[in-house]
C-alpha cells in the first residue's frame, strides 16, 4: 500500500489526488467528531426548543429555553394568550423533570436531547425543536456527505487511471493470426516464383542468339 501510495505521489496529478484525499479524509473526522460531541450533550442551554402548530387558523406555540444555573423558563401561545413561566428543572438519563411555581415536586415533562424535547401528553407525543443545533446538525451532515463524496470520487479516479494504463500494454501488443501468415507465405512464394522464372527467359535469348550465330 505505501508503494502503491508513493507511486502516485510522482507524478503532480497525483499529489493533487493524495492531498484532496488527506483534507477530505480530515473533514470528514472532524465532522464526525462533532456530531458524535453533539449527541452525548444532555442539552442546549441558553437556546429555545419551540413547537408551533396551525390549525384552521389557529395557532399554538410553545417554547422552552433552559438556563445552566437549573431555571428553565417557558412561554406559550394559545391564539392571542400568551402565558410566561418560571421554573426549576433536572435532567437524569436523558429525562427533564420540571418544578413548577407553588409546586413541591419535579415531574417528568419528557425526553430531551441536545435537538428536542419530545413531550407525551393524553397519548400525543409533540416535539419541540432547537433549530441552532439542528441547523449545525445539517450543516455537519452536509460537509461530511460532501468530504466522503470527494474521497470516493479520488478514490475511483486513481482505480479508472491504473486499469486504463495496465490495459494499454495489452491493446498495443498485436498477435499475428494464422490468416496474416498464409497471406505472407503466398506474398514469399510468389517471389520465389517470380525470381525462378527470370533466368529462363535469359536462356531463351541466348539460345536464340547463338542459333542465329551458327547461321
Amino acid at each position: 500500500m505505501k508503494t502503491f501510495f508513493s507511486n502516485i505521489a510522482k507524478t503532480k496529478k497525483g499529489k493533487v489526488q493524495l492531498l484532496t484525499m488527506a483534507l477530505s479524509t480530515l473533514l470528514a473526522v472532524i465532522f464526525t467528531i462533532i456530531l458524535i460531541v453533539f449527541g452525548a450533550q444532555q442539552c442546549k442551554y441558553g437556546s429555545a426548543y419551540k413547537f408551533e402548530m396551525n390549525t384552521m387558523g389557529y395557532s399554538v406555540s410553545e417554547e422552552i429555553t433552559l438556563n445552566e444555573n437549573g431555571t428553565a423558563t417557558s412561554v406559550g401561545v394559545t391564539g392571542t394568550d400568551v402565558m410566561t413561566a418560571t421554573a426549576q428543572y433536572f435532567i437524569s438519563d436523558g429525562k427533564l423533570f420540571i418544578k413548577g411555581q407553588g409546586s413541591t415536586e419535579y415531574k417528568l415533562f419528557g425526553k430531551i436531547s441536545y435537538y428536542e424535547i419530545k413531550v407525551t401528553v393524553d397519548g400525543y407525543t409533540m416535539s419541540l425543536q432547537c433549530e441552532d443545533t439542528i441547523t449545525a446538525k445539517n450543516v455537519c451532515i452536509t460537509f461530511l456527505v460532501l468530504s466522503l463524496v470527494a474521497i470516493a470520487s479520488m478514490i475511483a479516479w486513481i482505480l479508472i487511471e491504473k486499469y486504463l494504463k495496465n490495459r494499454k500494454p495489452a491493446t498495443q501488443n498485436v498477435v499475428s493470426t494464422p490468416t496474416d501468415n498464409n497471406e505472407k507465405e503466398t506474398a514469399q512464394t510468389e517471389t520465389k516464383e517470380e525470381t525462378v522464372e527470370e533466368p529462363k527467359e535469359v536462356e531463351k535469348e541466348t539460345t536464340s542468339t547463338d542459333t542465329s550465330a551458327k547461321e
